[in-house]
């Protein structure tokens, strides 16, 4: 499982990266589709879609992150809210310390 900061890089990177390669397609794609472009339109065109983009990656990923169904076996009392993953989570304990069973992030002040 990834950290918050190694999402943060993966997403900033996967964003610029795909910023440049739009950009540069829309020199390539409008001129064979005739359609009388500036670079500064290009720009704002290529902006426009990087924050669809940005929107839509979002929306997906919170969707799939979103809690699903607990299982039967575990008592609603054994889970807790990790920070690391953003979602209640089963907990587990060992030597004195309470952690993320998903990904071992530890709680140290449970009640």
């Amino acid at each position: 499982m990834q950290t918050k900061l190694q999402s943060l890089i993966e997403v900033a990177t996967s964003t610029v990266i795909g910023f440049i390669v739009s950009l540069i397609a829309t020199f390539a794609i409008f001129p064979i589709l005739d359609i009388a472009s500036t670079p500064i339109k290009n720009f704002k065109v290529t902006v426009f879609f990087t924050a669809v983009s940005i929107l839509r990656s979002y929306i997906i990923r919170r969707w799939f992150n979103k809690p699903t169904a607990e299982p039967k076996s575990i008592d609603k009392t054994e889970w807790m809210h990790c920070f690391e993953c953003e979602i209640e989570m089963p907990i587990k304990e060992k030597d004195g310390d309470v952690f993320c069973s998903n990904c071992g992030l530890i709680h140290r002040n449970f009640y």
